[in-house]
């Protein structure tokens, strides 16, 4: 895994979503078999979004051993995983 960033951000789309890219990774790989259909094309779609569901939860452990742990559980209290939390707790 890659090292943390030298600070958390949670501005822009991070305010609501804690992992932007990879939901726009999964509606990416989504398109095609919406579009066109077909059984091959819906696994290797759902094949890349787990890998992309894969990989955002390997980066939240890795946040989670940090030594901004506590920023960040804080931080999962506030944005959603890939769906915006509507409702603040």
């Amino acid at each position: 895994d890659l090292p943390l960033p030298d600070r958390l951000i949670a501005e822009g789309p991070y305010r609501w979503v804690r992992h932007p890219f990879y939901v726009s990774y999964i509606l990416g790989t989504m398109a095609g078999p919406v579009a066109v259909g077909g059984v091959v094309l819906s696994l290797i779609a759902l094949t890349m979004a787990v890998a992309a569901v894969t990989a955002a939860v390997r980066e939240e452990r890795v946040w989670l051993a940090s030594h901004r742990a506590e920023r960040y559980r804080q931080y999962q209290k506030t944005a959603g995983m890939f769906l915006p939390v509507l409702w603040r707790r």
